[in-house]
């Protein structure tokens, strides 16, 4: 019986060792994949409140003559928000154009950049 269990705790310890470093492997790239389509809903959601802004700037050009964009930043720039200019509408465009699902992390470099 002794002999038994020596033979078997070393398996066991081994079967365990599996067994946790693939849930720590498949759970780590799950969280990889769901930060990803965050990443995807937030580039998404930043175009729309660009296209946002360009519209609400036609309207007020069509009816004050400019589209007093600069000056709306500027006063939210003041309240102590900051804009980095990493997303804008052409490096989103970018993002769109190529092909994101090969390599989303090399896509994220180049927005970064």
């Amino acid at each position: 019986m002794e002999i038994l269990l020596k033979l078997i705790e070393p398996t066991l310890k081994i079967t365990l060792l599996l067994v946790a470093v693939s849930w720590w492997f498949f759970h780590s790239r799950s969280r990889a994949k769901k930060l990803e389509r965050d990443l995807e809903i937030a580039v998404s959601d930043i175009a729309f409140l660009l296209q946002v802004e360009h519209e609400y700037g036609e309207e007020c050009r069509f009816y004050e003559g400019s589209s007093l964009k600069n000056q709306v930043r500027s006063r939210v720039k003041s309240r102590g928000y900051t804009w980095s200019g990493k997303f804008t509408k052409g490096r989103i465009q970018l993002c769109k154009k190529e092909n994101v699902k090969d390599n989303k992390f090399d896509v994220i470099e180049k927005l970064l950049k």
